[in-house]
């Protein structure tokens, strides 16, 4: 897939060439990442509880994991099952409600979550090796200045002029 500017679509706003850098970016690597999650034998739900498992940094109840990745409970049960047989996931009781089962990934699973990562690093990485010097270092003061602004926060009450080291 190429992500070059039409001539047609020189007039793009702000807001659209950042579409198009954010959807070109996010697709680096993405034939590599279905190739990755097809020899897993797993299906976009069972990757998608993975991920979400990973960011949550904590163990998460099912109806919670169900929540998140828009799931049935029957639905996010079947999935969870299926990772917790092939070795990508636990499942423990909660130690304060026996009935609350809580998930979390095993070791297997924190590998295969940064095996994926890493992959996305280095696409990144071959993206901006592939860069023009003067544009490399014009997309990086540019992208410094946008991180340090904190216009990405999604906190509304945190000021856009905080810094994302400063953030909590």
């Amino acid at each position: 897939m190429h992500y070059l500017l039409p001539v047609n679509k020189v007039e793009l706003s702000l807001a659209e060439v950042v579409e198009e850098f954010v959807l070109g970016l996010a697709c680096l690597g993405r034939l590599e990442d279905m190739r990755r999650i097809d020899e897993l034998d797993l299906s976009v739900s069972q990757a998608r509880i993975l991920f979400l498992l990973e960011t949550a940094n904590e163990p998460l109840p099912i109806h919670v994991l169900a929540e998140q990745a828009r799931l049935s409970m029957a639905a996010a049960g079947r999935n969870i099952e299926h990772l917790v047989q092939v070795g990508i996931v636990s499942r423990e009781e909660s130690a304060t409600d026996r009935r609350v089962k809580l998930i979390s990934a095993t070791s297997h699973g924190r590998e295969i979550i940064a095996m994926h990562l890493n992959a996305r690093h280095e696409a990144v990485e071959r993206f901006v090796e592939r860069l023009p010097e003067s544009e490399r270092a014009a997309l990086h003061a540019a992208l410094r200045g946008v991180l340090q602004c904190g216009a990405l926060s999604e906190d509304p009450h945190l000021p856009a002029e905080t810094p994302i080291g400063a953030r909590p």
